[in-house]
């Protein structure tokens, strides 16, 4: 086998690519000096025509039908001296390129280009975007791997961008941030689009197809149970007088988020009411329904125990023979469910009446919070229209709607929404029949005087709370912490289960059915003054900012974030303002440091607790005593 070499720039088509896939997008990012792409797509024109990214597409499929990388390596003669890789599902390239001799690799480093790159590489941002490990150099390896594959060094530098725009640069293969730092800056040159992380997007967006694709599982699906293992299980493990089946979209028990903590108290609520609790996700999750066509793998979890696994046709027939008293089912979530399916066994169980959460839009578009292209609120267009089919959901929506709407039509659903603003604008926008609908809010907050003395005012602390996604707001708090990371009169925080991706302080928690109120608390212990909770979408709840206000702070939000803004108006707890305009310019006017001196005057004479619900346990014909 020749010597293996380091291959030239990437064409800015191949740049522009987004890979959602982590695992895969790592390994791609590791081996893309090493694939040559020009030779790959002239002998692969399968995958030239398809226009699919040569690096990703070797890393996904192409070692594993044989093809080569570049050149100077042979995947099927490597497989043949090494045929544990294919068994073990190891890359050969990368077993190649980890267990070659010193002398095989090509030292290309450059000490300046290195050390001119370390002055402004953001090497939290990179080694968290990026999953590097703790071992990994992120500046070595971005002049090494990193810009090849597109990564950005920090979140003020797009390099797809800046090789876009710079044709020179592009041609002549040399690192494009290394440029910038050294002469574009000075030339004028743009770092970013000034579209921002919307731009970036839409440049990367993929079809609706290819993120599927993207949410497979890569490995064999589990040991699935017959019918008589499925009768047999259930019924001894549901032996109380009732039982609710409640349909998600990801394991409760693990998973984070607002959905999965509704589901997880009132998995609670019903074992101390003593009703059983029945509970179905698909084990391949999906950013859409299951196909018509589909026969989906289902979990079942009985009283949080996981029974095992079946195909959604044998829970039908299980149903028809199951011993299940007084059964109820609840939808929280239909995302990866198969709704033609869901109604045939809620007819074999007898159960013609159901239950739905409105914990976000999803009833209305796969994308559940209405967001086109994933980067602007759409609300909602009618299905078809021009407004709709720009959108990389539209066409999936229209067959959606339909499928949804046959749910409502065959079985009687009761709707159950969190917020008078989400039954409101749902009503405004479906042309679903519910049986009946309520306002039944996830929890409520409790006030209470309680002097304790104000806090030391040394920083205005601001946080933001949850996972950091862009129709959370999290683009606005970024540029927010840059623009003052320097100014020592601010500090900023992110509570969340995933570690931030800039340099501010993280406390990696998550509120759950154990510990409800865990991030009020921490925010509390903290004295955090300000939740910046800058939603793009219409939220229909908001545990993130209850939970602010149980913890003393503020939130500062827009007059489109539905329940946020209405929750903060209500409470008298915050600033609603009307756009990113008008939000930047009460900053630069200390609306920031006036807000949370507001906040720390208030939580000095005054104490908040949260009050959860029961959730759909309220709602059924439960004993007297508990109702």
């Amino acid at each position: 086998m020749s010597r293996l070499r380091k291959m030239p720039l990437p064409t800015v088509a191949d740049l522009s690519f987004i890979w959602s896939d982590q695992s895969h997008r790592k390994l791609a990012g590791k081996l893309a000096a090493y694939v040559d792409r020009d030779y790959y797509l002239s002998t692969n024109p399968d995958v030239m025509s398809a226009g699919l990214d040569p690096t990703l597409h070797y890393v996904k499929y192409g070692w594993r039908e044989g093809r080569d990388p570049s050149p100077s390596f042979s995947t099927q003669a490597y497989l043949a001296e090494h045929p544990e890789l294919l068994h073990e599902q190891t890359n050969p390239l990368l077993h190649f390129l980890e267990n070659a001799p010193a002398a095989e690799a090509e030292d290309t480093e450059n000490d300046a280009e290195l050390a001119l790159v370390a002055t402004e590489l953001d090497r939290a941002f990179y080694t968290r975007t990026y999953g590097l490990s703790a071992e990994d150099d992120p500046v070595r390896h971005f002049c090494r791997d990193g810009w090849r594959a597109g990564y950005d060094p920090s979140p003020a530098f797009s390099t797809t961008h800046y090789l876009t725009t710079n044709v020179d640069i592009r041609n002549s293969g040399v690192n494009p941030f290394w440029h910038y730092l050294a002469a574009g800056r000075e030339e004028g040159r743009s770092p970013k689009h000034e579209g921002g992380w919307r731009y970036e997007v839409l440049t990367r967006q993929q079809p609706l197809e290819r993120m599927k694709e993207d949410w497979l599982r890569r490995e064999a699906p589990p040991r699935l149970m017959s019918v008589d293992q499925i009768v047999k299980r259930v019924d001894q493990a549901c032996d109380q007088d009732q039982v609710l089946i409640s349909i998600g979209h990801d394991d409760y028990r693990s998973s984070a988020g607002g959905v999965q903590l509704c589901i997880a108290l009132e998995a609670k609520a019903a074992a101390g009411r003593g009703v059983d609790y029945l509970s179905f996700y698909p084990w391949q999750s999906l950013p859409t329904l299951a196909a018509e066509e589909a026969d989906p793998i289902i979990a079942i979890v009985a009283n949080s125990d996981l029974l095992g696994h079946a195909r959604m046709s044998k829970l039908v027939e299980a149903a028809k023979r199951l011993s299940l008293k007084a059964p109820h089912m609840v939808f929280h979530h239909l995302m990866g469910q198969h709704p033609e399916r869901l109604v045939e066994f809620a007819h074999a169980l007898g159960v013609t009446e159901t239950f739905l959460w409105l914990h976000d839009n999803f009833t209305l578009c796969p994308n559940y919070a209405l967001q086109r292209n994933n980067v602007a609120f759409c609300d909602a267009p009618a299905a078809g229209s021009t407004a709709c089919m720009i959108c990389v959901y539209g066409r999936e929506r229209q067959a959606h709607q339909a499928r949804v709407e046959q749910l409502f039509q065959t079985l009687d659903v009761h709707l159950l929404a969190p917020s008078k603003v989400a039954l409101d604008y749902w009503k405004s926008r479906s042309a679903l029949g519910a049986k009946s609908t309520k306002v039944h809010p996830h929890l409520r907050l409790r006030r209470r005087t309680a002097a304790r003395g104000a806090d030391p005012a040394e920083r205005c602390r601001i946080a933001f709370v949850g996972l950091p996604a862009p129709h959370k707001g999290w683009p606005l708090f970024q540029e927010l912490q840059r623009r003052f990371a320097t100014d020592e009169r601010y500090e900023f925080w992110h509570f969340s289960s995933e570690p931030t991706a800039a340099e501010m302080r993280h406390l990696p928690l998550f509120s759950s059915a154990e510990q409800p109120d865990a991030m009020a608390q921490a925010l509390r212990d903290h004295q955090i003054d300000l939740v910046v909770h800058w939603a793009s979408c219409r939220e229909t709840f908001s545990f993130s900012t209850h939970e602010a206000l149980a913890g003393g702070a503020y939130v500062v939000t827009n007059e489109g974030s539905g329940n946020v803004a209405a929750v903060v108006g209500r409470q008298k707890s915050g600033r609603v303002l009307p756009d990113e305009a008008a939000f930047w310019a009460w900053v630069q006017a200390d609306g920031l440091l006036t807000l949370s001196e507001e906040a720390r005057g208030r939580r000095a004479g005054q104490a908040v607790s949260l009050s959860y619900s029961r959730f759909t346990l309220d709602h059924l014909p439960l004993e007297a005593e508990i109702s």
